[in-house]
This record gives structure tokens, C-alpha cells and sequence, in this order.
């Protein structure tokens, strides 16, 4: 019976929009807010570099396990293509007269004639 005839203070409302309080407030949501998306895209990020490292680890060693072992612990000569090529017969002619006109002035040949 002593319920409905005891008041309950209830605190004031503060409803409008542009008090310092509200506005404060409001901007200290928005920035949580952006806060909160930024962690979410980081950790969206993350999860997609991870899953993509996985795969790439995955195909890695699905080619290395499929491969032949002699294949990839073979010697690898890098210089073999410049070994095997072949010169052009004018630039090599013009290498042995300069060769031959240097040992001249040196003294280092000496014709016979």
C-alpha cells in the first residue's frame, strides 16, 4: 500500500541536442566509433594477409614435394649462356690488330722480314 505514494526522483532529462554536454558527448562516440573501425579493418587486414601466406605456403610446399630432388639441388651455372656464345668475327679482328699494334710500339713483337 505505500509504494504508489512514495515519489521516486528521477534525474532530470537532458534532451537537447546542443548542450556542451551533448555535443561532447557525441563527439566522444564518433571518435570510439572510428576507433572501433579501425581495429575491425586492421584485424580484417591481418586475417586476410595470414589466410593469403597459408595458401602461399601451401602451393610452396606442394611444388618443392612434386619436384624431383636432383631438380633443385643441382650445381646452377649462371654464366654458362656467356661461355658458350660466340663473338663477332669483326669485333675480335679489331682486338688482335690492337693487340698486335700495342706489342709493336712496346717492343714486345718484332717482325721478321
Amino acid at each position: 500500500k505505500q509504494w504508489y505514494q512514495r515519489r521516486v526522483r528521477v534525474p532530470k532529462k537532458r534532451w537537447h541536442v546542443r548542450t556542451k554536454e551533448n555535443v561532447a558527448r557525441v563527439l566522444r562516440d564518433e571518435e570510439n566509433a572510428r576507433i572501433e573501425e579501425e581495429k575491425e579493418q586492421e584485424r580484417i587486414l591481418k586475417a586476410e594477409s595470414e589466410s593469403r601466406l597459408a595458401l602461399l605456403r601451401q602451393q610452396a610446399s606442394t611444388k618443392y614435394e612434386s619436384a624431383p630432388a636432383s631438380s633443385y639441388s643441382k650445381h646452377i651455372d649462371l654464366f654458362s649462356s656467356l661461355e658458350n656464345k660466340t663473338h663477332n668475327k669483326g669485333t675480335s679482328d679489331e682486338k688482335a690488330e690492337e693487340q698486335k699494334n700495342w706489342e709493336m710500339k712496346v717492343g714486345y713483337l718484332k717482325q721478321l722480314g
